[in-house]
């Protein structure tokens, strides 16, 4: 049950890469790892 219990968990983007998404765009999203992009939509980030 308990591993069960791990394996649900979300799993996040490394804390570099989410802090290099949220230096560069202040619409990022970590729990989506998207940003909202000048076009109106959300797109991965990428760095």
């Amino acid at each position: 049950m308990i591993n069960g219990a791990l394996n649900s968990s979300p799993r996040y983007p490394a804390s570099g890469h989410v802090q290099r998404c949220e230096a560069r765009f202040k619409s990022y999203d970590p729990r989506s790892d998207t940003y909202l992009g000048y076009d109106g939509h959300r797109h991965t980030c990428n760095l």
